[in-house]
């Protein structure tokens, strides 16, 4: 019960869902640094949102250099894959503007 509660209560955050929709829409692994221009909201924020997806193993990071990258593991739980698909078909407009100002140059990385 408890993990189901922490699931739910992650999910209940309009943050994290706009998260995991970049980070899906995106389709390779994006910077910590790129949350903040396309999700308007300030870095404490989505470092929080960040860090209760990857407890709840919806997101996960990889570090390179100075910063984490983040991008969707293999859920090998069917229950929250099933909820991790449900959330990422949701349709919103909110999702289609955050798309927008998701911009690479953003980040300060250097990119390859």
């Amino acid at each position: 019960m408890k993990e189901a509660k922490e699931v739910f209560n992650t999910l209940s955050s309009e943050l994290s869902i706009r998260i995991l929709k970049l980070v899906v829409g995106r389709g390779e692994p994006v910077c910590v640094c790129e949350f903040s221009t396309a999700l308007e909201r300030p870095s404490y924020e989505i470092s929080k949102s960040l860090k209760q997806l990857r407890r709840i193993g919806f997101l996960c990071s990889e570090k390179r250099g100075k910063y984490n990258y983040y991008s969707v593991p293999n859920i090998n739980d069917a229950i929250k894959a099933e909820i991790f698909d449900v959330v990422v078909k949701m349709k919103d407009e909110i999702f289609k503007e955050d798309l927008n100002r998701f911009v690479k140059e953003a980040c300060s990385v250097k990119k390859r």
